[in-house]
């Protein structure tokens, strides 16, 4: 467990740029900042944006950036399998709800997607916009717009360019995390506790 944090603290900072449409949590250069790229219906995405959503509660020096990348053909070229058969439906539901909501629609999608991925169908789309208060037929509708699909592309761009061997794909503080978990023990709480200077892991 240790080498894997110790992996973390010799990657070298690498400089994020700002997504055209960026989606974040948090107060940006706050002492510790996460970007995630992330796949909605990935089981290990879903433990790690647990994890630092958890960390956040009751702190204000957190920043927390979600970026698509869904690990399917349909709508990333950049992967050479579909290990998600929605992957793409839930990424494009995701931000169709931001775009029809705003901000606000767009985490609590992001939240309803991660909490019903094990049996989340195309029919569930609706059921997902009406529980959090948005007409589900405007959400469809956007789905299929092109500021969906581009946001959706600029992050799976931004994302290929550090050819992730695996997602989830996190950096914290500009390092790069190289294995998020030990066995089935994801580690980010570790790090995070390391930057923060005190221990912020969940029990």
């Amino acid at each position: 467990r240790e080498k894997y944090i110790e992996d973390w603290r010799q990657k070298p900072n690498v400089p994020m740029q700002p997504e055209k449409v960026e989606h974040a949590l948090g107060e940006k250069q706050s002492r510790l900042e996460i970007i995630v790229w992330g796949d909605y219906m990935g089981d290990a995405t879903a433990k790690v944006d647990r994890m630092i959503q958890g960390i956040m509660q009751g702190r204000d020096d957190v920043w927390y950036v979600f970026r698509h990348y869904p690990v399917n053909q349909q709508c990333n070229s950049r992967v050479t399998a579909m290990m998600h058969e929605f992957s793409c439906e839930a990424s494009m539901a995701v931000e169709a709800a931001g775009v029809v909501g705003g901000e606000d629609a767009y985490w609590n999608m992001h939240n309803w997607m991660f909490a019903h991925q094990e049996n989340f169908t195309l029919d569930s789309i609706s059921e997902g916009a009406q529980a959090i208060g948005l007409n589900p037929q405007d959400v469809l509708s956007m789905m299929q717009d092109i500021r969906v699909s581009n946001a959706i592309r600029d992050d799976i761009d931004s994302g290929s360019v550090f050819r992730p061997r695996s997602i989830p794909n996190c950096f914290i503080n500009g390092k790069h995390v190289p294995r998020p978990f030990f066995g089935d023990d994801c580690i980010i709480d570790d790090i995070a506790s390391e930057v923060l200077g005190e221990d912020v892991r969940q029990n």
